[in-house]
């Protein structure tokens, strides 16, 4: 089985993380019986800031070094945004629905 990165890589130590991770979400869409969407918003974001333990030894490739104190914390987003409207002109049945991630 090949190693990932060839027999230069040097693999991170495994190490346990903690941290913080604010979740906010909002659901305006109303919904039918199977729970599909009519009309309405839904939005929402995380965002977390981890902190790795035991996270010392350099990894990489020889040419590409990471240095452990720039990759010891780090932070990351994510959101999304959901619109549902009914078609004017068409039944109920007929919505246009539109996401973004």
């Amino acid at each position: 089985m090949p190693q990932f990165g060839g027999n230069s890589y040097i693999l991170p130590h495994s190490s346990w993380t903690y941290g913080v991770k604010v979740r906010i979400r909002y659901d305006g869409l109303c919904r039918n019986l199977l729970e599909l969407p009519h009309k309405g918003l839904a939005a929402g974001f995380d965002l977390d800031y981890i902190h790795r333990a035991n996270w010392d030894k350099p990894y990489g490739t020889t040419a590409v070094t990471r240095n452990p104190g720039d990759t010891r914390n780090y932070a990351q987003f994510s959101g999304y945004l959901m619109g549902a409207i009914p078609l004017p002109g068409l039944s109920e049945k007929d919505i246009m629905g539109a996401t973004s991630r």
